[in-house]
């Protein structure tokens, strides 16, 4: 049987479908992102570039304390997106909030345009793996797989307005969507700073 999500779940896109979705944010594919075989299901499978599913622009995030996390799957092990070294799991637009993956590997949260903020985390072979973020106070907390990879002082104040998109920038920034090459599952948005055991259960 399933377990109830935690307190403070703002949306949830299953990836078996732009539109299926536990709330009433609805996506659209961009670019080619199309489905493809899922850890649960389908899920959203992206081509790096401009590919994304498009979130409606009344989507934002209430507050600087929040937590994203998804299942995702490199297609290819040196590149994390394309054309730049970088694929995003989810963001928006300049001096907003973007989290993804860099092609070494690691975790990240970027104010987009002004700063960038990294795990130590290495994933970097094409298997599925559970990520998420949790910002607290001055901290950004990553995760990998249930565990959590590295705590990070993070103080500035992100633009939490939409767009927002998931594999790539709601808005291109300098003509780029930082677009992720891969797969992405079950990604989730919380209103609050989910802690250790909750997303461990989520992984488990």
């Amino acid at each position: 049987s399933c377990t109830a999500p935690p307190a403070g779940l703002l949306n949830w896109w299953r990836g078996d479908g732009p539109s299926d979705t536990s709330g009433d944010v609805a996506g659209a594919f961009r670019g080619a992102a199309k489905l493809g075989p899922g850890v649960v299901d389908g899920a959203f499978l992206l081509g790096g570039r401009n590919d994304a599913v498009a979130l409606p622009s009344s989507f934002h995030l209430p507050a600087q304390e929040f937590t994203i996390e998804a299942w995702i799957k490199r297609s290819d092990s040196l590149h994390a997106g394309l054309p730049v070294l970088a694929g995003t799991l989810f963001g928006g637009s300049a001096k907003g909030l973007s989290f993804g993956l860099t092609d070494q590997g690691q975790i990240y949260v970027s104010h987009i345009g002004t700063a960038n903020f990294y795990s130590t985390t290495a994933l970097t072979d094409t298997s599925w793996h559970h990520v998420a973020v949790a910002r607290q106070g001055g901290n950004l907390r990553f995760y990998a797989d249930g565990a959590l990879a590295t705590t990070v002082p993070c103080t500035v104040e992100f633009d939490l307005n939409g767009p927002y998109a998931i594999g790539g920038l709601g808005t291109p920034y300098d003509g780029i969507a930082y677009g992720f090459l891969g797969s992405i599952d079950e990604l989730a948005v919380y209103s609050r700073s989910l802690n250790g055991p909750e997303l461990a259960a989520i992984y488990s």
